[in-house]
């Protein structure tokens, strides 16, 4: 859906590690800047932090910024960006924060891509 300059993907429902990467190269055909805002994936065990790195390094390909709902695998995500060397950056933030961040920071066209049940808390600001 779309608020004034603001399209949002909501893919909050259900993440996985192939959905997510599915949703990232579909945000990559969208114009003006690309978000991701993403609640770490949970209940990966012994594979979480690769899984990770796998999901930053991708979300580099196309994001201008990546929005980590908390801190877990903030650095796996990190590490998956630099290892794409786009600099990427990953911040966390949560709720009414992140939505002010976002809207201060880019006024202009952009397209949020809202991953996993945290990212709800971003969401509800937008509608």
């Amino acid at each position: 859906f779309r608020v004034g300059k603001t399209t949002c993907v909501d893919d909050t429902y259900s993440a996985n590690t192939d959905g997510v990467i599915a949703a990232l190269t579909s945000l990559g055909r969208y114009h003006g800047k690309r978000i991701l805002i993403l609640h770490p994936l949970i209940e990966l065990g012994d594979v979480s932090e690769e899984v990770h790195e796998r999901l930053g390094a991708a979300a580099s390909e196309v994001c201008d910024l990546i929005i980590m709902t908390n801190d877990s695998f903030v650095e796996s995500v990190s590490k998956g960006v630099q290892m794409r060397n786009k600099g990427v950056p990953v911040v966390i933030k949560r709720g009414k924060e992140a939505y002010l961040y976002l809207e201060e920071t880019f006024s202009d066209k952009k397209t949020i891509l809202f991953e996993g049940r945290e990212a709800r808390s971003v969401l509800q600001y937008y509608g």
